[in-house]
């Protein structure tokens, strides 16, 4: 069953309230995303296994105060698309950033 058959299927079963189906599909879903990202994951591993160790940039934010907030003001090191400058961050995501090692700079 593809992809798309598993998500019309679900909300199919969500709007006949069938938790069978439901479950059954939702499964089915996570399990072809679990697969598809894990084999991403392979590649790439499969792909830098042998490079040599490059040296990581060291990931910091800039934030400047805004009310109970902090709104990001820029951004060093490799973010993906999880943070954007502009973006507003509570203490509690704050800490959380900084236990995973990234530099906060408050200004």
């Amino acid at each position: 069953m593809s992809n798309k058959e598993s998500i019309k299927d679900l909300l199919q079963g969500i709007s006949e309230e069938n938790a069978d189906v439901i479950t059954t599909n939702f499964e089915q879903i996570m399990k072809e995303k679990v697969s598809r990202k894990l084999a991403e994951m392979k590649k790439s591993i499969a792909k830098n296994m042998f490079k040599e160790e490059t040296v990581l940039e060291e990931e910091t934010i800039e934030v400047k105060p805004q009310g109970n907030k902090f709104k990001i003001v820029k951004l060093s090191g490799d973010f993906g698309d999880s943070l954007k400058v502009g973006a507003l961050l509570t203490s509690t995501e704050m800490d959380d950033l900084s236990e995973m090692g990234i530099v906060i700079k408050e200004l």
